[in-house]
């Protein structure tokens, strides 16, 4: 598997989609932004989740591909506890926790597909 630049892979695109949505959430949402715990633990896992692609990408062995793509994706599963952390405490409702879970399991498969094509 060839790359030529970070750009080319789509799992780093839509996590960094990601991570914009995320952030035009936040900027929405008052109650949100007013818990400093909580946003500070989401921004921390869910940026986590292209810079971990983007530093595998600076080094490029699959040894380390593999460990960094391990990372994003328990940093991915981390992010998806914590929106839904969000839905119950009202921070969201159903439409935008879906939409979330929607891009969040598509990053999700494609992290995993890379992680078995590398075993």
């Amino acid at each position: 598997m060839k790359y030529e630049k970070i750009e080319d892979m789509s799992v780093w695109k839509e996590s960094m989609f990601l991570v914009s949505d995320f952030y035009k959430l936040i900027k929405d949402n008052y109650w949100l932004s007013k818990d400093y715990a909580l946003l500070d633990q989401m921004k921390r896992s869910i940026i986590s989740v292209p810079s971990n692609i983007s530093e595998w990408f600076a080094r490029k062995t699959n040894t380390e591909f593999k460990r960094f793509l391990d990372i994003s994706l328990g940093s991915l599963s981390e992010f998806k506890t914590q929106i839904y952390i969000c839905k119950m405490v009202w921070y969201i409702d159903d439409k935008i926790l879906n939409s979330f879970l929607d891009k969040i399991l598509s990053i999700e498969k494609q992290l995993k597909w890379f992680i078995k094509y590398l075993k």
